[in-house]
């Protein structure tokens, strides 16, 4: 699992949070740049720019979340991504009233374990990134935000009203929200059996074919179009290693 640092503020974006605690200036964060660069913790506060840049994303998201901090986030995609990198740096920007764009903080990776994948023409994976980021004075902050990076976002929530929608015959509002999160926040099970990420991002983006699959142990596409169309009546099936009808309740509650 990623591991980053606590986010740096850097000499520039200090000098600009003087400004707003004065009141003297206004500021947007306008993006969150991710780099293949390694940094160490002491030498972010020095920075004035992030090389070996790979992504940029666009603020999506930007609140007040007290008198001196904003929460801000952004999403990365490897949609358009041909070799795949280690996101060992990530560096937001704002703008200067006074020296235009400037790097407001950084953050480092420390686990190693941060990759975003070559897109492999079947799945797209992404990772958001959220900034809990002091200001000094956040009502000098614009809130402002690109319209293209909240399609993402909107798009996320559509997608999930969606899959919400078709399930919810079959499983509560809770239980709903636990699942499109385990899904979706790219969590890998520690079972042995269990799908790891690609392959259940795989399997939500190919379409059924109506064929069953080749294990021996899978339903066949006539059992599985049945189990589909079959409302569960409450009752267990009559297979010795099939739950009750107090074991299916037990586990749906």
């Amino acid at each position: 699992m990623a591991q980053y640092s606590k986010l740096i503020i850097t000499s520039k974006g200090h000098a600009l949070m003087a400004k707003l605690i004065a009141g003297t200036a206004t500021a947007r964060f306008t993006k969150i740049c991710s780099s293949q660069e390694e940094h160490k913790l002491e030498e972010l506060e020095t920075l004035t720019e992030i090389d070996h840049i790979v992504q940029t994303a666009a603020i999506s998201f930007a609140e007040r979340v007290s008198e001196n901090a904003v929460k801000v986030m952004a999403a990365f995609s490897n949609e358009k991504l041909t070799d795949g990198y280690y996101m060992r740096t990530l560096a937001l920007y704002a703008d200067d009233p006074d020296e235009g764009e400037i790097l407001y903080a950084a953050t480092i990776e420390e686990s190693g374990s941060c990759y975003m994948p070559p897109y492999s023409g079947v799945s797209v994976s992404s990772a958001h990134v959220n900034f809990m980021v002091a200001v000094g004075n956040s009502e000098h902050i614009s809130m402002e935000v690109s319209p293209a990076a909240v399609v993402t976002t909107a798009q996320c929530q559509a997608n999930r009203e969606k899959l919400c929608s078709a399930l919810f015959p079959y499983f509560d509002e809770e239980n709903l929200d636990s699942c499109f999160h385990a899904c979706f926040s790219g969590g890998d099970s520690g079972s042995e059996i269990s799908m790891n990420r690609s392959e259940i991002m795989e399997a939500i983006n190919t379409e059924w074919n109506g064929e069953s699959s080749s294990s021996e142990t899978a339903m066949s596409a006539v059992e599985v179009q049945e189990s589909i169309d079959t409302k569960w009546d409450g009752n267990s099936s009559p297979s010795d290693t099939a739950m009750n009808k107090e074991e299916i309740e037990e586990a749906t509650t």
